[in-house]
């Protein structure tokens, strides 16, 4: 059995697959998406110790 999962590129996920970003993470949560090269898709920004992904203070695209 196997399952597919596919995203909606207008809910800023990319499609599964050889195309999905690799993401990068720290204690507050997702810091950025890059692609197989290693250019950068997003990065994101989090207030000093919050709780994971709970104080974004910004998102870049490129």
């Amino acid at each position: 059995m196997t399952k597919t999962l596919q995203y909606n590129i207008n809910t800023d996920f990319l499609p599964y697959g050889p195309d999905m970003p690799y993401r990068i993470f720290s204690e507050e949560g997702l810091i950025g998406e890059y692609d197989a090269r290693g250019t950068e898709i997003k990065t994101y920004g989090y207030a000093p110790d919050s709780t994971w992904s709970t104080d974004p203070m910004f998102q870049k695209e490129g």
